[in-house]
């Protein structure tokens, strides 16, 4: 393959074959990827083809780059120990304490989910005594606008003592598991019939759908509620967690312009916009015509807003946002993609982390 792409790509050959050897390259990286990592200057050709004049010769390097390592990778899914997270912030390194610090240690995101944690461990040992699903629902439902891993997978435990195993203890609660509290919650919130409170309670059954990886049911959801209150920014969150870059990205921009968003919301609005734009700015210019059609106009604006929110998003979200890392990738990509000058060292993309 790369040897047919690199003679297409010859002087003898018109534009249009050059633009073809781009494209034979760049697309069979998903399904023959071991085949190009064979080739190290498959990666190396992908990689020039970054500084490229032409814009769409660039993104099809891009995604020719994406699709070579896509294969065998896995998405980062971090499941949240309570245990390992306190042992972590007590063995800070000092370099980590000091950035932590200079943002605001209570800002930070570990100790905003330690917070959550604690509170969350509290409801839950209230609700034996109370037996309030109401009180409890509403406790959750500002725990889960704080932070991500707001609502952990606890539960009511004895250990038999024939066996010695753990098992769930029946306590009297319409529920066993800790998580399977949030249906239960919402709807004594409905039943109070308050017109204000409508919102926790779409917000509870919204995260339980998305704990249990029921995303398109959670999107469904909350375009409904959208219909009722179009200022609440959560519904904007859920449904911009789906797979479909236009519907996330539209979300996730209205969601951005909601007020009273707390910093979790709003942060990861930004992260999901970032990835996004990023993803439909490249799909769009690797299937566009020539410069100046609306197409091609459009996937630069894509890129181009994916790169000012990955700026904001660096400037302004907590150090320790498990999504910086994944948008600091976006950022120096893109800045490479955009910019018109580039520096071999990338000094340029070095000043924003500094």
């Amino acid at each position: 393959v790369f040897n047919t792409a690199m003679y297409c790509m010859t002087e003898q050959f018109s534009p249009s074959t050059v633009d073809h050897g781009v494209r034979l390259l760049a697309f069979t990286t998903l399904h023959a990827s071991d085949a190009h990592k064979a080739v190290k200057e498959t990666e190396k050709f992908l990689i020039a083809g970054l500084r490229s004049e032409d814009w769409t010769a660039r993104c099809t390097c891009l995604a020719g780059l994406l699709n070579l390592y896509r294969p065998g990778s896995e998405e980062y899914r971090p499941v949240m120990d309570p245990r390992r997270l306190v042992a972590a912030v007590q063995s800070l390194p000092e370099n980590l304490q000091d950035v932590m610090m200079d943002y605001g240690l209570r800002s930070c995101e570990m100790f905003l989910t330690l917070t959550a944690t604690k509170d969350y461990t509290q409801a839950m040992m209230s609700v034996v005594q109370d037996r309030g699903m109401y009180s409890l629902g509403m406790k959750l439902y500002r725990i889960i606008l704080s932070t991500e891993f707001s609502i952990g997978e606890g539960a009511y435990e004895t250990i038999k003592e024939r066996t010695g195993r753990r098992e769930f203890l029946d306590i009297g609660l319409p529920f066993k598991r800790w998580s399977d509290a949030l249906p239960h919650c919402a709807n004594a919130i409905r039943e109070r019939g308050s017109p204000k409170e409508q919102d926790a309670a779409n917000v509870l059954d919204i995260k339980f759908k998305i704990m249990r990886g029921r995303v398109p049911e959670s999107t469904a959801f909350s375009q409904q509620c959208i219909e009722h209150n179009p200022h609440f920014g959560y519904y904007y969150y859920a449904i911009s967690l789906c797979a479909d870059h236009v519907v996330g990205l539209r979300a996730a921009k209205k969601g951005l312009k909601c007020k009273n968003l707390t910093p979790f919301l709003k942060f990861q609005l930004m992260q999901r916009a970032v990835e996004h734009a990023g993803n439909l700015g490249i799909e769009t210019l690797q299937n566009s015509p020539l410069p100046g059609h609306n197409k091609w106009e459009e996937g630069i604006t894509f890129l181009m807003s994916a790169l000012e929110d990955a700026q904001t998003f660096i400037a302004q979200a907590p150090p320790d946002n498990r999504q910086m890392k994944n948008v600091s990738y976006w950022f120096i990509i893109l800045t490479i993609l955009i910019s018109g000058q580039i520096s071999p060292d990338l000094r340029e993309v070095k000043v924003s982390f500094s």
